[in-house]
């Protein structure tokens, strides 16, 4: 079990690189202001997402609309900005999950969940399953570990 964590940052880190490396030429100079854009975008909700979950405060950050930043993410990405900042979550509460260091209740009020309750409701809507359900089927008995 030691070796998964590193594992994933790794996977995590190498997907990242790679979606960076999409809006980036070889000489690290942005295509253009659009990309630019989504770039920052990227990382206001990576260092944001626990706090903040509106796009008026990304749109603000970004000096732009908040309907030009929903058209601008639906051109780039296929998904709102919205549903971005939702992915992001979501990501984050399966990671906190699969670690299995902390409650539900922890994790719920770490992510800034007003209750545990709105928690698993968002889980459940978002993924299919209750976090209890997501938690089982990342726990691998003993025998079926390689």
């Amino acid at each position: 079990t030691d070796y998964r964590m590193p594992l994933l940052k790794s996977y995590l880190e190498s997907f990242l690189f790679h979606i960076s490396s999409c809006f980036e030429n070889k000489r690290e100079t942005v295509r253009n202001i659009d990309d630019k854009i989504i770039i920052e975008l990227f990382k206001l909700v990576d260092q944001n997402f626990r706090e903040e979950k509106e796009v008026s405060f990304y749109a603000s950050k970004l000096g732009i609309t908040s309907k030009k930043l929903t058209r601008l993410c639906i051109k780039k990405m296929g998904k709102t900005i919205k549903q971005y900042i939702i992915g992001r979550l979501v990501l984050e509460i399966k990671k906190e999950i699969f670690k299995n260091e902390k409650s539900f209740k922890e994790i719920a009020f770490d992510l800034n969940f007003s209750e545990p309750a709105y928690f698993t409701r968002f889980f459940k809507k978002n993924t299919s399953m209750t976090p209890e359900e997501f938690r089982s089927r990342m726990t691998i008995s003993p025998s079926k570990q390689p």
